[in-house]
């Protein structure tokens, strides 16, 4: 669009907009060298994702019922939604471990997410005085450092649960809805009545995903972390050896 009103108008500000967009807070707008890699990452995610759940999924009893067409559609579809929507064709705790290792990760990357570094690495000299100290902040105080605190807490208030309930409350499962909650994805692994070793009479299966049956404290976790996923754009000065965006 500034491209287009460039053209047309002829104004040399839509110009210096399409040229230092970073510098003056339009994020989003990218030249179109970055927009060529940012495609060919995000299609190179879906690719690999597509193919390894092809292939490792194809005879599984989740898709059984389905013709070759119908399974390349919904991996396909399957693939998409691992980074942005959160849709599910079928339950995702019948996938195997590998596949829900690589939708966890997809789940964490930012959308805007590239091969191409995008932040400039050069700063003032003041800064380089004092690199040992940078560097530590940085590993203090990145992303990871954050996610990691948090899941930490999550394992600490679901510890009851872990123990009395290992197959439905495992450390897997748990990453699994927390990247989920991260990446504002809504994938969840569910909980089945089925699944526990002390059979309980009055357990019912709900619609609602894992997080349903989590307490209080690890909900509110799962909320900040959420609200904590949508402002990471705020953070990504930290941990400036990450290129995450």
């Amino acid at each position: 669009m500034l491209w287009s009103f460039k053209k047309i108008t002829g104004k040399e500000e839509y110009n210096f907009i399409l040229e230092h967009s970073e510098t003056i807070g339009y994020k989003h707008v990218m030249s179109s060298r970055e927009c060529a890699y940012l495609m060919t990452t995000v299609i190179g995610f879906i690719t690999m994702q597509t193919i390894l759940f092809c292939s490792l999924e194809w005879s599984s009893e989740a898709l059984r019922e389905m013709d070759s067409f119908q399974k390349i559609v919904g991996a396909l579809f399957q693939s998409v939604n691992a980074r942005h929507a959160g849709e599910s064709i079928i339950d995702l705790s019948s996938l195997s471990s590998v596949v829900l290792v690589l939708y966890t990760i997809m789940m964490y990357l930012p959308g805007y997410t590239s091969f191409l570094p995008k932040y400039d690495e050069q700063h003032p000299r003041a800064e380089k005085k004092d690199r040992r100290k940078r560097r530590l902040e940085n590993l203090i105080f990145s992303q990871l450092s954050y996610l990691a605190i948090f899941v930490m807490l999550v394992c600490i208030t679901e510890r009851e649960a872990m123990t009395t309930d290992p197959l439905n409350f495992n450390v897997f499962s748990i990453l699994t809805d927390y990247y989920s909650a991260y990446g504002n994805v809504g994938f969840s692994v569910g909980y089945s009545c089925k699944r526990q070793l002390i059979y309980d009479v009055h357990c019912k299966d709900a619609s609602y995903g894992f997080v349903g049956k989590w307490s209080d404290k690890g909900k509110i976790i799962l909320i900040i972390v959420m609200v904590f996923g949508r402002l990471k754009m705020f953070n990504m000065k930290g941990g400036r050896a990450w290129k995450l965006r």
